[in-house]
């Protein structure tokens, strides 16, 4: 069974790259994420179903990009994640 924290560790690393990228490929956003392409193929997948990014596909390869829902959630894990980092100081 996938460790959750791990995988929301690599959902949250996919979102920081996509929110800084207005369309990305597959291949980019993994090496951009750390991650192995596999890893972020099922991930994407998994926001794609969610409606968090769309995948568009243009000279064979795959592109990425948030849709408004997610360009919506990316907002609200910026904001956690300064939260989050303001109670430490």
């Amino acid at each position: 069974m996938p460790d959750p924290a791990s995988s929301f560790k690599c959902i949250l690393r996919i979102m920081q790259v996509l929110a800084g990228h207005e369309t990305i490929t597959i291949t980019n956003l993994a090496m951009l994420s750390r991650m192995n392409h596999k890893r972020c193929v099922k991930h994407v997948t998994g926001l794609e179903k969610a409606g968090i990014v769309r995948i568009e596909t243009r000279s064979n390869k795959k592109y990425v990009s948030l849709t408004t829902k997610g360009r919506e959630y990316s907002d609200k894990l910026s904001e956690i994640g300064r939260i989050n980092t303001s109670i430490y100081l």
